[in-house]
């Protein structure tokens, strides 16, 4: 079974790219030397920081540095805290979610030691798979309200004005747009999916318990319509 890891590793990337190539239009918008060395500045750290996340690990040192730091002046520092922040926020989101995911993979519920440790109601079993259920709800659903359009816009402040509020406007675009939708809507199906065929594959042991028996640590069918009822339940697991 592939577990998907870093569930947001490449739209990063992109929206971060997006912006980058919103802030070089920027530039030909405003006029001024002052505001074009400032959004020159701005958009060298994206591309540093798109940089860095393709290559590296979220936790990565350079990474927080990047984030941490305002390299911009004026109203474009503004800018760049505002997107700042909220990478950093999303960031964080996802390595925690991403933690409890390595830490609790799917693939344990249906081992043979798993399964023989817990024959033949699987009631322990089926407890910790709910309670996984519920905690990455909750974790995914975080990690989507912050890359929501109400959650994003919590980081815009009342300083980005005029052009500089169209910048965070299509920053916001970008990362609520339908393409970053259907990466979250891939990841949230693979899991649903997992867990709701270990959860049937669970349910079907218990109830068809005269239909298999636990000898040397594996789950032994005693005719092939069993085994292949088993394996088709297991066969809607995504690869």
């Amino acid at each position: 079974m592939k577990q998907k890891k870093g569930l947001i590793i490449g739209l990063v990337v992109a929206l971060l790219a997006v912006f980058a190539v919103a802030s070089v239009v920027g530039y030909n918008v405003f006029q001024q030397v002052r505001h074009r060395q400032a959004l020159h500045a701005l958009t060298e750290e994206l591309n540093k920081m798109e940089g860095v996340i393709s290559n590296q690990a979220f936790t990565d040192a350079e990474s927080s540095q990047i984030l941490d730091r305002t390299v911009s002046k004026g109203d474009y520092a503004v800018l760049e805290r505002a997107v700042k922040d909220h990478c950093k926020d999303l960031f964080a989101k996802q390595n925690e979610m991403t933690q409890y995911l390595e830490k609790n993979e799917i693939e344990q519920y249906l081992t043979p030691e798993a399964l023989a440790s817990d024959a033949p109601n699987f009631e322990t079993t089926t407890q910790k798979l709910a309670e996984f259920r519920e905690t990455e709800k909750n974790l995914r659903e975080s990690w989507l309200y912050l890359a929501s359009e109400e959650g994003i816009r919590q980081y815009q402040s009342a300083q980005l004005k005029g052009d500089l509020k169209k910048l965070f406007d299509e920053y916001v675009e970008n990362v609520t747009s339908s393409d970053v939708q259907s990466v979250i809507e891939s990841d949230v199906a693979y899991y649903n999916q997992t867990m709701d065929a270990i959860g049937q594959a669970l349910e079907y042991l218990k109830n068809n318990q005269s239909s298999w028996v636990m000898e040397n640590g594996q789950i032994l069918f005693n005719t092939e319509e069993s085994l292949n009822a088993y394996n088709a339940i297991l066969s809607q697991i995504p690869e």
